[in-house]
């Protein structure tokens, strides 16, 4: 999630090259962030046209996704003011130059991802293909098991993990 501040002075706000969801809209009742926070409430376009239909300004208490890369906001602001867009980003794509999650810490599971897709466009052998995609389905369970853990413990507070995270005793 990435936050934004910027200034907000017509009625529509163009968004980040990396911005795929917004989270919230918040505006400050003044220009320079020290002012009152107040989140925007999300609206249908519809919605935010019949209610600026008669041209109102002020502080904007609406907004809506105009297009893939425009917020419009209602009423129209009567000053510029500032606001905070907290967003979800577009993930990095994997390319050569550019590594992922995936790619730096679950090598195994993304090997076993490519190489089953791989067999089944390539309508390889049906033992092969089930080989892998057994594979995949278990590399997958134990990055969700993973990832499950990492979010219920209290990481910040003790350390100690609220469920049980299954993990191969050492001695065995």
């Amino acid at each position: 999630m990435q936050l934004l501040h910027l200034l907000l002075a017509k009625r529509y706000l163009v968004t980040p090259a990396d911005f795929l969801i917004i989270r919230s809209l918040q505006v400050f009742n003044s220009t320079d962030q020290t002012g009152t926070r107040t989140f925007m409430e999300k609206r249908d376009t519809s919605f935010i046209t019949e209610f600026n239909g008669s041209g109102a300004t002020g502080l904007p208490q609406y907004y809506a996704n105009w297009d893939e890369s425009t917020i419009v906001v209602a009423p129209t602001p009567n000053l510029a003011y500032a606001v905070q867009l907290n967003y979800i980003i577009t993930p990095p794509s994997f390319t050569a130059t550019n590594n992922t999650y995936l790619s730096e810490y679950q090598q195994g599971l993304l090997l076993d991802g490519v190489l089953t897709e791989a067999f089944a466009f390539l309508k390889g052998p049906i033992d092969m293909y089930n080989l892998y995609k057994s594979k995949y389905n278990e590399s997958i369970q134990n990055f969700a098991l993973q990832q499950m853990g990492r979010r219920r413990r209290a990481e910040y507070d003790d350390g100690v993990p609220r469920i049980q995270v299954p993990s191969p005793s050492p001695n065995s």
